[in-house]
Order: C-alpha cells, then sequence, then structure tokens
C-alpha cells in the first residue's frame, strides 16, 4: 500500500505510524516525516503591534518621483523606496512579495494557503509597479491582479522573508 502526504503550509515535522496485524501478530513501524518549505515559507508578517498582517499606502505621492514621497508599505516591511522606479519591474530592496508568490498561496492557484496562515481574505500590494503612479496587488481569495491608485488605497501587507 502506497500513502502520499501533502502539506501545503510546509516547514514542519510530523510522526506517522502504521500498524498492521497478520495471522495474531501486530506489526507496527512509527517514521518521522519533515516537509520541506511551503509556499508561505517566503512571507513574514510586517513588524506592526501586534504582529498582524499591517495595512498601508503603497507611496505617499503619484508619481513617485515627486520630492518628499515615503513609502509606507515597504517601511512596514523594513525595506526601502526609490523616487526612480519605472513600471512593469520587480523592486526587490521594498522587501514585498510579487504578484508570483501571493498568486501561489491564493484560492485559485495556491490551494487557498492564505486561509491556513490566517491572513484577511483582502488584497496584498506586491514590491512591483504597473507605472510610477499604480502599482500590482493581488486579491488571494482568487488570485486576480488589480492595479490600484496606490496614494488613495490602503492594502494590506506582508513582507518577503
Amino acid at each position: 500500500t502506497t500513502v502520499q502526504l501533502t502539506d501545503i503550509m510546509g516547514e514542519r515535522s510530523v510522526t506517522l505510524k502504521a500498524e498492521v496485524t497478520v495471522d495474531g501478530t501486530v506489526y507496527s513501524l512509527t517514521q518521522a516525516v519533515s516537509f520541506g518549505n511551503g509556499p508561505l515559507a517566503v512571507f513574514r508578517l510586517p513588524a506592526v503591534p501586534g504582529g498582524a498582517v499591517g495595512t498601508a499606502q503603497w507611496a505617499t505621492n503619484r508619481p513617485i518621483s515627486t520630492p518628499g514621497t515615503t513609502f509606507p508599505a515597504a517601511e512596514m516591511c523594513g525595506g526601502s523606496g526609490d523616487t526612480t522606479w519605472s513600471g512593469g519591474i520587480y523592486y526587490g530592496q521594498t522587501k514585498l512579495p510579487t504578484r508570483a508568490e501571493l498568486q501561489a498561496v491564493s484560492g485559485t492557484a495556491g490551494n487557498s494557503v492564505w486561509q491556513a496562515a490566517g491572513w484577511p481574505n483582502v488584497n496584498y500590494w506586491s514590491g512591483e509597479l504597473f507605472d510610477p503612479a499604480f502599482a500590482f496587488d493581488v486579491g488571494v481569495d482568487n488570485g486576480n491582479v488589480v492595479v490600484p491608485d496606490f496614494v488613495v488605497n490602503s492594502n494590506r501587507v506582508v513582507c518577503r522573508r
């Protein structure tokens, strides 16, 4: 008999015990199984009071080259902003996830892993810009990518490790 285990969360160990009786004799085997990093392994919660998923604007001015622009979502993750960004590129210094990383835990592509992590069912900022006035975000329930105004909208924030 073959048994297949899948752990959508990853990063944990379990102990399996199998027992069978043959001609009145009980045979048993106990085996530790460790799961590697699951799709949630790339994330961490921002440093906010209570350790919860945070909410912030992506930037405070549009276009981002406006003097005095700050980047609240990136700052929540311990990342930094840059006023010379252009669209269609992922900016790792924000410490925000990529669209693909968020979709990997969504309801469509990622078996709704976001629910197991206890994340609210809302849209989350990515570290990718559409252009200097809009950033991509992803809805975790369905993996849909949206391009909201990052000054007007405050979305949820999870960070990359």
